[in-house]
């Protein structure tokens, strides 16, 4: 029996952590959570995930920088981010980009079309 896919999503707001964590675990996923990028770093370091969800707006350590910090450590073929954020997309589609996302969503998201995004980036991962 292969192993569950394991994500992390980093997101200050404690709504969008709960939604996004309870669509992922209805979808058979092993899911952690962190609420800045400090702690997400930390969960990380405990294990490093499939995917990392990681909002572009955090205290401490924000999500761009969270992602650039990601990208030294591990490569695409070792981890896939996907990055997200409220505000408008045009500006924060080429940071994520620049920042080394793999994806970037505009909340709220299309549950579907995030799901879409999550099987082809771990399929071509061979996961």
């Amino acid at each position: 029996m292969p192993r569950p896919r394991r994500i992390l999503i980093v997101d200050d707001s404690f709504v969008s952590r709960a939604e996004l964590e309870e669509a992922f675990r209805e979808r058979g996923y092993e899911v952690d959570t962190a609420a800045d990028g400090a702690e997400g770093l930390a969960r990380v370091e405990q294990g490093l995930p499939d995917i990392v969800m990681i909002d572009a707006v955090m205290p401490n350590i924000d999500g761009w920088e969270l992602c650039r910090r990601l990208r030294s450590r591990a490569s695409s073929d070792q981890l896939s981010i996907i990055a997200m954020s409220s505000k408008d997309a045009s500006t924060t589609s080429l940071q994520a980009s620049e920042a080394g996302a793999d994806e970037f969503f505009q909340k709220p998201m299309d549950v579907d079309e995030l799901f879409e995004s999550v099987d082809r980036l771990l399929a071509a991962r061979g996961l």
